[in-house]
């Protein structure tokens, strides 16, 4: 043992010094990192689009709005199955 160190003593968390994230708080946070993605997709998306004929806008936004449903559901299936409780 070395001089100064007690048996049990805890350790002081200093600021480089992180405490370990939780899965669901990680899941939490890849959805955020997620929902973000898809806006920046979207804003990309509307400004590519924002010149285009009706009939086109009318087509590709039910298409982008079904994809983006469809990750958020992948999303939360992943997430369900991995985090138990």
């Amino acid at each position: 043992m070395r001089p100064g160190y007690g048996g049990c003593t805890a350790r002081p968390a200093g600021l480089g010094r992180l405490l370990a994230v939780e899965l669901e708080e990680q899941y939490a946070i890849a959805l955020g990192v997620l929902s973000v993605v898809l806006l920046i997709a979207g804003t990309v998306l509307a400004r590519a689009l924002a010149s285009a004929p009706g009939r086109v806008t009318r087509t590709v936004f039910p298409i982008a709005a079904a994809l983006t449903l469809a990750a958020f559901g992948i999303f939360v299936v992943i997430a369900r199955v991995h985090v138990k409780g």
